[in-house]
């Protein structure tokens, strides 16, 4: 399940102080960090809804100079799954503006297990970017992160949905996820998301 560290209030800066904090394998969460970097910022979105979530894991290797440069890891690993989200819905939903995105990081991730941190904090901002989503449905975007996460094998991905709430509106969104190891057989949970509210006439 772990516990969240995410962006809401805190904002990066204060994410990277927290994550650094509890990283006991720098140089394995280092080599982690950059291979979900690499891997989400070249995400081609495909067209795949949330029955069958799409997702694209490319090949890489893993360079890193200097093993101890934990923040820069993290600062790009956020930001590749930011842009790997935010490229996702823009080819996906076209037609639809996202109403905002966010990120964070989940400390002493369990793969495959319940995100309740991450509906938390996906609840938090849905209400702030006035998308009237059911507890379905936030809790639909956030466990996807989660089984799809197992279903790759703690490989970075993406997948992407939607929900009708009536004939003529829908709710889109797009996640971008990626594990890394932080030590004692502890992992981490890199994620971001974003959605809009669709009346079915772009917004």
């Amino acid at each position: 399940m772990g516990n969240i560290v995410s962006d809401i209030t805190s904002g990066i800066d204060g994410v990277v102080s927290s994550v650094t904090k509890g990283i006991s394998d720098v140089g394995a969460a280092v080599t982690g960090l950059t291979s979900i970097a690499s891997s989400l910022m070249s995400v081609v979105p495909v067209a795949v809804m949330l029955d069958s979530p799409g997702r694209r894991v490319s090949s890489y290797t893993v360079t890193q100079s200097d093993a101890n440069d934990i923040n820069s890891a993290l600062r790009s690993a956020m930001g590749g799954a930011l842009s790997a989200t935010k490229k996702m819905f823009a080819s996906q939903f076209p037609n639809s503006s996202p109403a905002g995105f966010d990120n964070g990081v989940v400390m002493s991730y369990v793969s495959g297990q319940g995100v309740s941190c991450v509906v938390a904090q996906m609840t938090q901002d849905f209400g702030n970017w006035e998308i009237d989503a059911d507890t379905d449905t936030i809790a639909g975007m956030a466990n996807t992160i989660a089984l799809q996460i197992s279903s790759q094998g703690g490989f970075a991905g993406t997948a992407q949905g939607h929900h009708s709430i009536n004939p003529n509106q829908q709710i889109n969104w797009t996640v971008a996820y990626g594990i890394f190891a932080t030590g004692s057989n502890q992992n981490g949970l890199v994620y971001a998301y974003t959605a809009s509210l669709d009346s079915g006439f772009g917004n």
